[in-house]
């Protein structure tokens, strides 16, 4: 049974270590469901997700010509927020994104790949709108968010031919707020459709 796995694991490297591009482009559609993590005075709270649509260019560089292993990077524009007691008060909050991010193409047959991935995601906020009620403010600015922020992102992705859909997560890090005894974070689900060239 070892000898069978161990041949089984031993294949997936070496179809994917065959024959691999040297450089990778595409794009992908797809939504985050997005949340924020709110915490002061040693409580934390998490409020209610909600779906916004992501769309973005990427690009993937091999890292080794005889490993399918790719630096990943790109950049898209993706929707954040959240939502409280029951929708009372939405936050909207829109961002230019760059990742930057490992991967590896374990080719399981000829026209399919397992891609595992992990790195980091940089974003800067250039939209979003706080409502409640009639009441209107902007997510960044005076008295609003910072505008970037920075996450650890790790998912997986399966490719077949050139179309692929990838599921992750991105746990970010930088408190948005600027209020001392306040801190915000955003975190979120990614799910993605893409098409590579």
């Amino acid at each position: 049974m070892k000898k069978l796995f161990l041949l089984a694991v031993l294949s997936a490297v070496v179809c994917g270590a065959a024959a691999h591009p040297n450089h990778i482009f595409g794009v992908r559609v797809g939504m985050n469901i997005a949340n924020m993590t709110f915490k002061t005075g040693g409580v934390s709270a998490t409020p209610n997700s909600v779906v916004r649509p992501l769309v973005a260019f990427s690009y993937e560089k091999s890292l080794m010509h005889t490993l399918p292993l790719y630096f990943e990077t790109g950049l898209g524009i993706a929707g954040y927020g959240t939502s409280v007691s029951d929708g009372a008060v939405k936050l909207n909050a829109y961002y230019f994104e760059a990742p930057a991010l490992v991967n590896w193409r374990f080719g399981l047959t000829e026209d399919v790949s397992l891609i595992p991935y992990l790195g980091l995601s940089m974003r800067v906020g250039f939209a979003g709108k706080v409502k409640s009620g009639s009441a209107k403010a902007d997510t960044f600015g005076d008295g609003g968010f910072d505008r970037f922020d920075m996450g650890v992102r790790a998912g997986i992705g399966v490719e077949y031919r050139r179309y692929s859909f990838r599921f992750g997560y991105d746990a970010g890090f930088l408190n948005l707020s600027d209020v001392s005894d306040v801190t915000v974070r955003n975190k979120t689900f990614l799910l993605q459709l893409g098409y590579r060239f």
